[in-house]
């Protein structure tokens, strides 16, 4: 895949989401090696952020408020051990599509958890790596190709709801943030009208 397509940052900030501090020390010290030999020249630093539990996974992930005096910067993309104290497999990884649906997420499994792997990236995942064959090279294809396919399937999905002569939101885009409006006002409970005004016989 092209450099050229991926975005241009100075640094990559990895979360890297692992319960056990062996692999945690290991998954930094090859993080170190990516960077020291320039297997992403993209990105001529990478910036490891920990999290050793979900909670703190949330933590890293939750999106601080526009006015905080030094807010922290979101990862780009997330390597995660799906099996985590209190969280385990599948649910895991579905919550952390649900903290940051824009951010990719590389799995870290062992051998017997192949089926589990495939069957996440059928619902989203960008790749898994089996954590005794990470090493420089394979982990930084990963990453890189993680980064632009997640970058060109979100542009893919924002023409998909713009309209190709106006560049505005399209009739798909207007119904699905219609859809949340309602669903957010049922929640709380609030009323909710929508308006919907159409032109029509345009020949």
């Amino acid at each position: 895949m092209s450099g050229a397509l991926l975005p241009r940052m100075h640094r990559l900030r990895v979360l890297l989401v692992e319960s056990e501090p062996e692999e945690m020390m290991f998954l930094h010290d090859v993080l170190r090696e990516i960077e020291e030999g320039r297997w992403l020249p993209e990105w001529p630093q990478l910036e490891p952020l920990s999290a050793a539990t979900w909670e703190e996974a949330e933590r890293i992930l939750a999106e601080p408020p526009s006015h905080a005096p030094s807010p922290h910067a979101i990862p780009h993309v997330i390597l995660l051990n799906p099996d985590l104290p209190g969280q385990q497999g599948a649910a895991t990884f579905r919550l952390a599509q649900a903290a940051a649906p824009n951010v990719p997420v590389i799995l870290v499994v062992n051998p017997g958890d192949e089926a589990l792997a495939v069957r996440l990236i059928r619902e989203g995942a960008q790749d898994f790596l089996f954590r005794k064959s990470i090493d420089c090279a394979p982990l930084s294809h990963a990453l890189r190709n993680a980064v632009l396919r997640h970058r060109l399937l979100a542009a893919s999905r924002a023409a998909e709801r713009t309209d190709s002569l106006t560049g505005l939101a399209n009739r798909a885009d207007f119904l699905a943030s219609a859809g949340r409006d309602r669903s957010l006002a049922e929640r709380i409970k609030r009323p909710w009208l929508l308006l919907v005004a159409e032109p029509g016989n345009l020949t």
